[in-house]
């Protein structure tokens, strides 16, 4: 009985201490621009840092002419890109399995504390090492740059921040209703718009139909009031999205259809707070 109050005791501190989803002000990114420090670390691990990084490389690489990069400049751009989304893919996926061992301790009666300690340290130490990766990311797409080539890239940037439609970027909060399953689960998004383009991450916080992973990346486009796009999970799994932004509200349908599932049906997203793309 006392083991089981201890590991309760635990869950209750696990939940109070990591860090809940920050809303992004409406004025970051349109400071400094920094390229080394980013956001906080969001849900323990610096995903906000992630997204950053890569933000950064991909609106380099996007504007390769305009700044002026050689192509060994945008070769070794691309070396950083494909290296951070593998570390991001195995990182992410990683820690969600611990995290996922590390609830199973917290439900099991006989579980030793020692274990939940060894366990928190693993999730820390793996986050730190994801977080250091996408900070030297673009630490070291900085040190690529000319003086010039920096003053172009942070001109064009501010240009495109100027021409983000107010309440496409930030978190929304929603759910998916299947036509398919008894159910439906609650999400929210942290998305970034640049220009038409918009990336960012959903997570599945309960609900009645339950979600292949806790959550995963989004990507897609908005055009005038219509959003295409398709969220990917952390197991891979893939799921199309189309709706229509209605001022602060979306609605549309989701379809999934691949060996890890099907599933459709409809989809309503409330925006909830504002967050332009980070700054470079």
């Amino acid at each position: 009985m006392l083991k089981k109050i201890i590991v309760m005791g635990i869950a209750v501190i696990v939940f109070v201490l990591v860090p809940a989803p920050h809303p992004v002000r409406a004025d970051e990114g349109r400071g400094g621009h920094d390229m080394v420090m980013g956001h906080g670390g969001v849900y323990g691990y610096g995903r906000d840092d992630v997204e950053a990084a890569s933000h950064v490389l991909r609106h380099l690489l996007n504007h390769k002419q305009g700044v002026g990069l050689t192509a060994d400049q945008v070769g070794k751009l691309k070396t950083l890109q494909l290296d951070l989304r593998r570390a991001r893919f195995r990182g992410e996926a990683g820690i969600e399995i611990e995290e996922l061992e590390l609830q199973s301790l917290l439900e099991n009666d006989t579980a030793e504390l020692g274990a939940i300690e060894s366990k928190l340290k693993l999730i820390e130490d793996m986050a730190k090492g994801l977080r250091l990766k996408a900070i030297k990311a673009r630490l070291e797409a900085r040190l690529l740059l000319t003086p010039e080539q920096r003053a172009k890239w942070e001109a064009a940037h501010e240009a495109l921040m100027e021409r983000i439609e107010p309440g496409a970027s930030g978190t929304w909060q929603g759910a998916l209703s299947s036509q398919m399953k008894d159910g439906e689960a609650n999400i929210s998004w942290t998305i970034y718009q640049s220009g038409s383009e918009v990336s960012g991450r959903f997570v599945c916080s309960g609900g009645t139909l339950k979600c292949n992973t806790v959550g995963g990346a989004i990507t897609g486009t908005l055009l005038g009031n219509e959003f295409t796009g398709e969220v990917v999970y952390t197991d891979s799994h893939l799921c199309g999205l189309v709706g229509k932004l209605a001022g602060t509200t979306m609605g549309g349908e989701y379809s999934c259809n691949d060996k890890l599932g099907e599933d459709r049906g409809t989809l309503r997203m409330s925006w909830e707070a504002p967050g332009p793309p980070p700054g470079p």
